[in-house]
């Protein structure tokens, strides 16, 4: 089974669907961060930028579609890709679910040959999310210090 180094966000209200999603995830070589709300989602975004986000459809207070409508109207993670998770795959929901944001929607659970084949596009796509260019200062150049005191 391919191994990705990739860093996952999973955004559901049911710990059972949480920690389903994480075992399958890091049994395929990803890191993962868990969210149970839209709210816990958006404070962890404003920290850190996972290279994807799997986000639940059916949460209280805010559902999937609106956390994911938010999170691509902000210029700070608007290029994080989003995958809907949720009991319904039907083709109307499925084009509700790209309308919000999303770059695809999936049932839930996933089947592993359903994450592979959705990982293996991202990364042949070059579609995860940029990391923030690491800025490494440039050295001083070397000072004669004959030269500063002629």
């Amino acid at each position: 089974m391919p191994m990705h180094n990739l860093q996952a966000l999973v955004v559901d209200d049911s710990k059972v669907g949480r920690l389903t999603m994480m075992k399958k995830l890091e049994a395929m070589g990803l890191k993962v961060e868990l969210a149970e709300s839209g709210q816990q989602a958006f404070e962890y975004l404003a920290r850190q930028h996972p290279d994807l986000i799997f986000m639940d459809h059916m949460m209280p207070e805010m559902d999937g579609f609106e956390v994911t409508r938010r999170i691509k109207a902000d210029p700070a993670t608007h290029e994080i890709p989003v995958i809907i998770i949720s009991g319904n795959d039907e083709a109307e929901f499925i084009a509700e679910a790209r309308a919000a944001g999303a770059i695809d929607a999936i049932a839930k659970p996933p089947a592993t040959e359903v994450l592979e084949t959705l990982l293996a596009s991202l990364e042949k796509l070059g579609t995860a999310a940029p990391k923030p260019a690491t800025v490494v200062p440039a050295p001083a150049p070397a000072v004669d210090m004959a030269e500063v005191q002629a």
